[in-house]
C-alpha cells in the first residue's frame, strides 16, 4: 500500500473497486504498509526495496532470476512482484 501522500483519487477509486469485488466474491483482501514489508529485511539498518528483494531471494531461491534481472533494469519492473510475495509471506 503506498504511503497516504502517494494515494491519488484514481488510486483510491481502484482500491475501493477491488475491495468491493473481493467482498462480493468472498475473497480475503488485505494490505500492508511499506514499513511492515521493510521490517522483514535481514539487515534492519539497510531497509530498502533492494534489501527486501535480497531477503526474499534467500528464502525463495526460485526468485533469483527475477532479482538479478531487476538489478539490471533501469526502470523497475519486478519490484511489485517481490512486494506481493512479501505480503503473502507475512500473512501465512
Amino acid at each position: 500500500m503506498p504511503y497516504t501522500y502517494h494515494q491519488t483519487d484514481a488510486f483510491k477509486t481502484v482500491l475501493d473497486a477491488i475491495r468491493t469485488f473481493c467482498k462480493q466474491h468472498h475473497i480475503v483482501f488485505f494490505t500492508e504498509t511499506p514499513e511492515t514489508i521493510y521490517a522483514m529485511c535481514d539487515q534492519p539498518e539497510k531497509r530498502s526495496k533492494k534489501e527486501v528483494m535480497h531477503t526474499l531471494t534467500d528464502l525463495y531461491p526460485q526468485l533469483s532470476y527475477c532479482f538479478q534481472k531487476e538489478l539490471k533494469n533501469k526502470k523497475k519492473y519486478y519490484t511489485k512482484l517481490f512486494e506481493a510475495v512479501a505480503v503473502a509471506m507475512l500473512k501465512e
